[in-house]
C-alpha cells in the first residue's frame, strides 16, 4: 500500500519527501474562522482548511513572529498562501466524496441483491466462496450503487488524503453497507482500501430467523456456528432450517439427538424439538 501511493503521488508530480502539510476541516465557517483554526495548528507548518459546506479550500503558512519590542514578543501567526493545485484537487475529491449522498465521511449503503440477480433470494446462496459470492461482488464493485461511491474513495479520496497529516482521523472516509436478501437475510459488505474492492464480511451474515450463517472459511476453519439457531415457524423464510441443515452437511457437521454421544474432536449440533420448531445447540467438541 505504501509503495501504492508512494507511486501514485510522484506520478502526479508531488514531492514524497517533502514534509506533509496538515489537513483540517472546518465546515461553513467565515475566513476567520478559517484563519483561526489554521493558526491553532503548530508552527512550523503548512495548513491546508477544507470545507466540505462552502466547498473551498485555503491554504496557510503557520509560524512564529518575533517581533521587535522591548520585551521581545512573539505570536503565532497564520498567513494565507496560494495552494498547491494538485493539493486542492485532492481536496476537492475528498469534499465530492463527503457529499455524495448519504452526506457524511462514513457511508453506509444499502443494496438489494435481487436487483442483480432474482436467484438470489438468500444470503445462504452466497454465504461460501466461489461463483456466486464472485459474481455478487463483482456487481456490487461494477453495477450497483456502491460502485459510485467507491470509485470516489478510491482515486483521490484514497491516494490524494496520504498526502496529508490528517488532524480530525475520524475524517478518513469510510464505505460500508448491508447487502439484502429477498427472505429477509441480510450480510455486511466494506470497502478494503488495500485491494480498492467492495467485499463481504461473513461473519456479519443473518438469515432470515436472525441466527449466524456458518460457513467454511478460508483458513479452513468453520466459523459462525457456535451457540443456538432457532427456527420460528410462523416467522422468516420456512426454507431457513433446510438451508441450515444442507450447510451442516456441507460442512461434515454432525447433529446429535437424544442419547447419542457427540464425537470428540470437531463440531456437533444438539437438537432439541421437533419439526420446524426445533432448536440447534452448536458447539466445538
Amino acid at each position: 500500500m505504501k509503495i501504492f501511493v508512494a507511486i501514485a503521488l510522484v506520478a502526479i508530480g508531488f514531492n514524497v519527501h517533502a514534509a506533509k502539510p496538515l489537513l483540517v476541516w472546518c465546515q461553513g465557517c467565515s475566513a476567520i474562522q478559517r484563519q483561526d483554526l489554521a493558526r491553532k495548528q503548530g508552527a512550523g507548518n503548512t495548513v491546508y482548511v477544507g470545507d466540505t459546506v462552502n466547498k473551498s479550500v485555503t491554504a496557510f503558512d503557520v509560524y512564529i513572529d518575533v517581533e521587535d519590542t522591548v520585551p521581545v514578543t512573539r505570536k503565532k501567526v497564520a498567513d494565507e498562501i496560494a495552494p498547491n493545485q494538485q493539493l486542492v484537487s485532492a481536496i476537492d475529491s475528498g469534499i465530492a466524496y463527503y457529499n455524495t449522498i448519504p452526506v457524511g465521511w462514513h457511508k453506509r449503503l444499502h443494496a438489494n441483491a435481487d436487483d442483480y440477480s432474482s436467484s438470489l433470494q438468500s444470503v445462504y446462496d452466497v454465504i461460501d466462496a466461489g461463483p456466486r459470492q464472485n459474481q455478487l461482488l463483482d456487481w456490487l464493485n461494477g453495477g450497483s450503487s456502491w460502485s459510485t461511491d467507491a470509485y470516489l474513495l478510491t482515486g483521490w479520496v484514497r491516494t490524494g488524503f496520504a498526502m496529508f497529516h490528517l488532524v480530525d482521523l475520524s475524517a478518513a472516509p469510510t464505505l460500508g453497507g448491508t447487502i439484502h436478501f429477498a427472505d429477509g437475510s441480510q450480510v455486511d459488505g466494506y470497502y478494503d482500501n488495500v485491494t480498492g474492492k467492495i467485499k463481504i464480511d461473513p461473519d456479519s451474515a443473518r438469515d432470515s430467523h436472525h441466527n449466524s450463517v456458518p460457513y467454511l472459511g478460508s483458513d479452513g476453519r468453520i466459523h459462525n456456528l457456535g451457540g443456538q439457531h432457532e427456527f420460528d415457524a410462523t416467522t422468516g423464510n420456512p426454507a431457513d432450517i433446510q438451508n441450515f441443515l444442507d450447510q451442516l452437511s456441507l460442512l461434515h457437521v454432525p447433529i446429535i439427538v437424544g442419547g447419542d454421544s457427540a464425537p470428540h474432536h470437531g463440531w456437533a449440533c444438539t437438537k432439541s424439538g421437533e419439526g420446524p420448531d426445533a432448536v440447534y445447540t452448536c458447539q466445538q467438541t
